[in-house]
């Protein structure tokens, strides 16, 4: 029989020092082929497993022989899978009939085939990293001239395969059921009617469910909108910290800004809280009760798990890297605020982003990088990622007030967002075009929900005071001074 490393896609590892060959282990292989030719039904068991996880090319065409039989229905045995393997002209070089009786039949009982079979899967993973390693190693020494792009496509390979093994393969439907069940009952007992993450509006949890575990929620506006602004009260409301008297631990979260610095940022945040104007902090006009509340707003975020990153042209290898390292930290408890979960993550804003572009990509093809590379990390890392995207100046040249809310269509390379995206909302305030219109009053578009109905969010933005507030009804319209339509934002 011969033996050689497998024939998938991915490269193939080089033997180590002394023709050592690559981690694998032909008696686990060996166990596998024998269970599944003897008890077909096991192949539900052991869904995870594909034939190009198997060291010896000899197993890897025997398991791809009876994954094609079982994909067309047929019955799987020694005479069905020789036949096939036959056809394909293939029974030779796995050692003919001979081999398959020798593995049918010679190869010791097993009683879990699931274990074995999680061997012969983590083998081949370990061979796959030591092939990238190789690969990358190889074009580390020719000096490839796109660095940054070189360390990426490596991280990303590494990536994948950590991924891998989250692979859960079959379950009971009711066995997953009966996991989702506490998880809703818990939502239920801290939200009321918000199964996910509560926005902290009322209104936009009925509409939206909240934010869930690997959604990718995009938020489109033109500059101006105040798409910086909702993050940051979304933010807020996500981020609160736990009662003293409570042994409840909060929820953690990170923003991402490539555009605002972060000192710019906190002292937005402290406002909000503190209720103080952020106009008075940048015209110098701050009171003495301004000053006390905001140290009131400095103690408060002391306890508030929240982390914020300025790093300009982030990239998502680097993204994911610093997502990966706090999901890490708040899990172990070494957080230096404690905190439950990651309750969300902020990217301010997408297309500030690096993707991946090779020589000839269009920025539109570097865009569905970073759009597939968010989505990715929010469901590997099982966090819910609102990523803030800028708009199509195409917007600003519609014929008519209502003709400027925003579409689908009117976001920057679009094709790619609007594919990754789970939910994408826009900001849009008709005052921003129409001086007789509240300048303040803001329509929050729910334009796409996977999970659930598209619809139009009312809220009202606090210009001076760096926020957003619930709407209120008509009759009860909040009373705000002229310098509330202050408003600055990316």
């Amino acid at each position: 029989m011969t033996q050689t490393a497998p024939r998938p896609s991915h490269p193939a590892p080089s033997p180590g020092r002394g023709g050592q060959q690559p981690p694998h282990d032909l008696g686990a292989e060996g166990i596998v082929l024998s269970d599944v030719l003897e008890h077909p039904e096991h192949l539900d068991k052991i869904g995870f497993l594909q034939a190009e996880h198997f060291f010896a090319n000899a197993h890897t065409q025997i398991y791809q022989a009876i994954q094609d039989l079982a994909a067309a229905g047929q019955e799987i045995d020694l005479v069905a899978v020789a036949t096939q393997l036959r056809s394909q002209g293939q029974l030779e070089r796995v050692g003919g009939a001979v081999y398959l009786q020798k593995l049918a039949y010679e190869q010791p009982a097993c009683a879990r085939i699931e274990q074995h079979a999680l061997v012969v899967f983590e083998r081949w993973r370990v061979r796959m990293v030591i092939a990238q390693s190789q690969v990358a190693l190889a074009t580390g020494f020719q000096s490839p001239a796109d660095v940054q792009g070189y360390i990426e496509q490596y991280e990303n390979a590494l990536a994948s395969l950590a991924y891998l093994n989250r692979r859960r393969g079959l379950e009971l439907a009711a066995d997953v059921l009966a996991e989702q069940l506490v998880i809703i009952q818990e939502a239920q007992s801290r939200h009321g009617t918000t199964s996910g993450v509560s926005s902290g509006f009322k209104d936009l949890d009925n509409l939206s469910g909240g934010f869930y575990d690997g959604d990718l929620t995009i938020l489109g506006g033109r500059p101006g909108m105040g798409k910086t602004t909702l993050a940051l009260a979304l933010l807020r409301n996500v981020t609160k910290p736990a009662p003293l008297d409570s042994e409840e631990l909060p929820l953690a979260s990170a923003l991402f800004s490539l555009e605002m610095p972060r000192d710019q940022l906190v002292v937005r945040l402290a406002c909000a809280h503190a209720n103080v104007p952020f106009t008075a902090v940048r015209k110098n006009t701050l009171t003495r009760e301004h000053i006390e509340r905001l140290i009131e707003a400095h103690e408060h975020m002391k306890r508030v798990p929240l982390w914020i990153d300025d790093t300009p042209a982030l990239s998502i290898a680097e993204l994911r890297a610093r997502v990966r390292k706090l999901r890490r930290d708040v899990e172990q408890g070494t957080s230096k605020v404690p905190a439950k979960k990651i309750g969300l993550i902020v990217i301010d804003y997408l297309q500030l982003m690096t993707g991946i572009r090779n020589r000839g990509d269009s920025r539109e093809q570097e865009i569905s990088s970073i759009s597939q590379g968010l989505k990715n990390l929010a469901k590997q890392e099982a966090v819910p990622i609102l990523a803030l995207a800028q708009l199509n100046r195409g917007v600003e040249a519609k014929s008519g007030r209502k003709d400027k809310r925003p579409q689908l269509s009117d976001l920057r390379e679009s094709g790619a967002i609007e594919q990754d995206a789970d939910n994408i909302w826009f900001v849009y305030r008709e005052g921003y075009y129409d001086r007789a219109v509240n300048a303040n009053e803001t329509e929050l578009i729910l334009a796409k929900q996977r999970a659930g109905p598209i619809g139009m969010v009312k809220l009202y933005m606090d210009g001076s005071h760096a926020t957003f507030k619930a709407m209120v009804k008509d009759s009860d319209a909040y009373d705000h001074d002229q310098d509330d339509n202050y408003y600055e934002d990316g």
